[in-house]
């Protein structure tokens, strides 16, 4: 038995590269925060998450697995990253493994539940880990800018992609778990259709205090302040994660009350730490301001750099939480922050002290399960035309050419692969009629990518129609125009076209039925 399960997992991992090349070919879907409300509010339907996420999930990961092997050979041997490699193949074949089940069999959801909870235990510790790896790159061969770069462009792109899976995977085994959050009953999945933001601050700032006075043994306090430009009555609340808000709050006041009791130590009384949340038209805006005699203007780009840290290593598996070292709470708080369309920024006043501000895009949703216009995130914004990779002379202008075709063809893809070794080797994009959206290698059923969009309506509907609430339809969450986010300012956006997934065949290869569905455009 031994034997034949050894054998069995070999045979899967023979199988990795090819799927990685398969699935790779395709681009992620991007999803705003209203079509995940949407989705879970009133249209959660377990077999169509199931539907998607067992064909969206491969096409995440393949596509950053791709991006990992395009790594310097040197920061590719490092033990750490060949650790997160083995998880993220694991978690690959973990996924496979549904591609060709029965959505309509309860056992295999409740099993594919189980598998996504399996997958996002595992990857708990990507980050730390891969920190880790960068580390013995930098021990083993030293600081190189070129390298650097490179690397830094990487781990947005990495960190960003990890935050959009997780974000899939939380709000799949949120909703379709069996189980209702008694803490928190009105969640939509992770996330908060009324997140208070006093209240994530305060907590923030509350467990930061738990970590400065254990460190420093003292702490400083914490003045806070709302302004609502619409009610001035009412606290400020939005639609978002609360756990990503957290996160982002959580890092900047570690550092704000580091660099206080640091730059104060011999003062009676600690500075206070001031916030203040703002809500406006199209942002909310949360700046917090510390004494902490700031950093110089040089510096500030250096705070976001995954290769740089003002405080000593921490050792992994040493216990407690540090306070900081790994130099990673800044620039992942920023793709927290970016995730939804925002942005971080700091503001340093050398001598004085910092300000960090936090911007997230807000609009309003009239359409929310208790009728009320509440705050959410809008759409992406559409891709700016000629937005390509930062190539230059004829390879730049070659890819603007190609790029620009690709809105008007119908199944178009125009992502290009990012170059992490040579600048020589240029990566033009691909053909502009791919292969069809992802299924197994082989032979695929499914709709052709230069289908009109009325023949998908009949050919989603079958599969959809089955999952409305009231006669209402439910809308797939995957079909939306729109960019997935890079890395940071000036990085390259992807410009998406419609990519209809492939849809389990009806007995007898005959085409779902149509009920009536409309896709909306």
């Amino acid at each position: 038995m031994r034997l034949l399960r050894c054998l069995g997992k070999r045979a899967a991992l023979a199988g990795v590269p090819t799927y990685i090349e398969h699935f790779s070919k395709f681009s992620p879907s991007p999803l705003s925060m209203k079509q995940f409300l949407d989705f879970g509010s009133s249209n959660a339907c377990e077999k169509t998450s199931f539907a998607f996420l067992r064909q969206e999930l491969p096409v995440r990961l393949s596509n950053i697995m791709k991006e990992i092997n395009l790594l310097p050979d040197r920061v590719l041997r490092t033990p750490s990253v060949q650790l997160v490699q083995s998880w993220y193949v694991q978690s690959l074949l973990d996924i496979m493994e549904f591609h060709d089940r029965d959505p309509e069999d309860q056992a295999t959801l409740g099993q594919f539940t189980n598998a996504l909870v399996t997958i996002r235990n595992r990857h708990n510790d990507v980050v730390p880990t891969m920190a880790q790896g960068v580390i013995e790159y930098k021990e083993t061969y030293g600081d190189d800018p070129v390298s650097n770069q490179n690397i830094q462009y990487f781990l947005d792109r990495f960190y960003l992609s990890r935050i959009s899976i997780r974000m899939l995977i939380n709000q799949h085994t949120l909703l379709f778990d069996g189980s209702t959050n008694p803490a928190h009953p009105k969640h939509i999945g992770s996330i908060d259709p009324h997140c208070n933001v006093a209240n994530v601050v305060r907590d923030a700032y509350n467990m930061a205090k738990l970590l400065c006075d254990k460190y420093y043994m003292a702490s400083p306090e914490l003045e806070i302040e709302e302004v609502n430009a619409s009610n001035s009555e009412q606290p400020v609340s939005i639609v978002y994660v609360p756990s990503h808000l957290y996160h982002m709050l959580f890092e900047l006041f570690k550092n704000a009350m580091r660099a206080t009791v640091e730059s104060h130590e011999n003062s009676p009384r600690l500075p206070a730490i001031k916030v203040m949340v703002a809500l406006g038209q199209e942002d909310l805006s949360i700046r917090m301001s510390d004494r902490g005699m700031g950093v110089p203007l040089r510096k500030i780009e250096r705070l976001f750099s995954y290769m740089y840290s003002t405080a000593p290593t921490p050792q992994l598996g040493s216990g407690g939480a540090p306070l900081a070292g790994f130099g990673y709470g800044l620039p992942i708080s920023r793709l927290y922050a970016k995730y939804f369309q925002g942005d971080l920024q700091l503001f340093s006043m050398e001598g004085f002290g910092t300000d960090a501000v936090i911007y997230l895009k807000v609009g309003v949703c009239p359409q929310t399960r208790d009728g009320g216009g509440h705050r959410t995130l809008p759409e992406p914004p559409v891709c700016p035309p000629g937005a390509v990779h930062r190539l230059s002379g004829a390879a730049a202008r070659v890819q603007q050419v190609c790029v620009a075709a690709l809105p008007g063809q119908p199944g178009g893809r125009g992502l290009v692969r990012p170059q992490h070794r040579a600048q020589e080797h240029l990566h033009l994009p691909r053909p502009l009629r791919p292969p069809r959206r992802p299924g197994p290698p082989g032979p695929t059923h499914g709709v052709s990518p230069s289908a009109p969009r009325r023949g998908l309506a009949s050919q989603f509907s079958g599969l959809l129609g089955q999952c409305g609430r009231g006669g209402v339809p439910a809308s797939p969450p995957w079909w939306h125009l729109g960019v997935e986010l890079g890395g940071g300012w000036g990085s390259p956006c992807c410009l998406l076209t419609p990519s209809p997934l492939n849809l389990p065949p009806t007995p007898g290869g005959a085409p779902h039925p149509s009920k009536g569905l409309v896709l909306s455009q």
